[in-house]
């Protein structure tokens, strides 16, 4: 059960945190960004709520889904472009510094297997 009273940046963030990338963790984003979009969208943007996820793929399928979900939502063009651009930017910066925790994560598996 939702209540009328706009979310708390504590409230966002943990929700993030526990359901990062699940059905549940969306569709709270979403309610909250058609009741108060720019108190949630502040709080997505400072708290890096999407990014808060080390793994690119559910990155890149929480950016789709936002996407897919605005092109119907009820908000304005302006309010649109700011989410879509967010997500963009989200994965742009997050792929290189994901790609490089892989490779150091691979590499330093293959250093203990090999000195076994």
């Amino acid at each position: 059960m939702r209540s009328s009273v706009p979310p708390a940046k504590s409230s966002l963030k943990q929700l993030a945190t526990s359901h990062l990338g699940s059905d549940r963790f969306l569709e709270e984003l979403k309610y909250w960004l058609l009741s108060d979009f720019g108190r949630t969208f502040e709080v997505l943007k400072t708290q890096k709520l999407l990014t808060k996820t080390r793994e690119l793929t559910k990155l890149q399928n929480m950016s789709q889904d936002i996407n897919n979900w605005l092109k119907t939502a009820p908000l304005s063009g302006k309010k649109k472009a700011r989410p879509r651009r967010h997500t963009r930017l989200c994965e742009i910066f997050s792929e290189p510094l994901m790609k490089s925790i892989i490779s150091l994560q691979r590499s330093k598996h293959g250093k203990s297997t090999g000195t076994a």
